[in-house]
């Protein structure tokens, strides 16, 4: 069984240190999605929840006052222990976990601002990252990864909206990530999730987002709302999504072109037969005035 502890050694930095704490080590993970990579570090005032097996549910731990700035510090807070450790950040009172598995909410609509980085969308859909204890570390990630739909076109298009639908996999909603890092949606779940674009986002330079559940997708189907158009629906090939991690921030890309076409035209819905999809992978993204652009 595994018990948390106060470190031995060195002096504790606290603004005021509290009767009977324990220390526990936690590490951040970058989500930067920019051109450079730049760790993502502990604020000052960082707090996580902290879930033991044994003892501890949703313990308040508060980062020591000299680990703000660093990648990876000591946080204290009243003793956790059990065979099995989880952790939240940020903090959050009332939440509800357990040390085996800690609940995540994929937003079935979900919202595109173009004045928004592509790391500041994600983080506006999947806020929490979660933790299980790894080596006397609590190392914390975010569960979900992202799509990016691109359009080469001859003629712009002004997209209203977008929708992805899988005929096998409940992709937003609620959910539990596990301790190996899988996404489980419930049984209440929905197999879609809707872009919302405000009043229009036209194709050129942009990338359009949808944050969901790391998988092998061989039945997504996407339907674009297209200002003076109306749909066109798309059955994709197989899209694999990657959890966005520090290494390389795999986001999946698919890019749809239309060439030797004038414009962008439907027939009764569907551009199977005109367009082309291609798949892949975008390991980084610049913006420029106001657009995101493939670096």
């Amino acid at each position: 069984m595994l018990a948390l502890s106060c470190s031995q050694g060195g002096k504790v930095d606290f603004p005021e240190p509290p009767d009977g704490y324990t220390l526990l080590r936690a590490q951040t993970e970058a989500i930067g999605l920019g051109t450079s990579t730049t760790p993502a570090n502990w604020e000052s005032g960082a707090k996580i929840g902290v879930f033991g097996s044994t003892s501890g549910n949703n313990a308040m731990y508060i980062l020591k006052k000299a680990g703000a700035g660093k990648n990876e510090s000591e946080f204290y807070g009243p003793l956790v222990s059990g065979a099995e450790v989880s952790a939240v950040y940020p903090y959050s009172e009332g939440f509800t976990a357990s040390a085996w598995a800690i609940p995540t909410v994929i937003q079935h609509t979900q919202y595109l601002n173009v004045e928004r980085s592509m790391a500041e969308h994600f983080l506006s859909i999947c806020s929490d990252a979660y933790a299980f204890l790894d080596a006397g570390v609590l190392r914390f990630h975010y569960p979900l990864g992202m799509l990016a739909v691109s359009f080469v076109l001859d003629n712009p298009i002004v997209v209203n909206s977008m929708a992805i639908q899988s005929s096998s996999k409940a992709i937003s909603g609620n959910g539990t990530v596990s301790t190996d890092g899988k996404v489980t949606m419930d049984q209440w779940a929905s197999d879609s999730i809707v872009l919302n674009c405000g009043e229009g986002i036209g194709s050129q330079d942009h990338f359009f987002l949808f944050v969901l559940p790391p998988a092998v997708y061989e039945d997504l189907t996407l339907s674009v709302d297209i200002e003076d158009e109306g749909n066109a629906v798309f059955h994709l090939p197989q899209v694999e999504i990657k959890r966005i991690s520090e290494t390389g921030f795999p986001v999946s890309s698919l890019t749809i072109s239309a060439d030797g076409l004038s414009g962008f035209h439907t027939e009764d819905g569907f551009l199977e037969g005109y367009a082309k999809i291609d798949t892949g992978n975008l390991s980084a993204f610049g913006r420029e005035d106001g657009y995101l652009e493939e670096d």
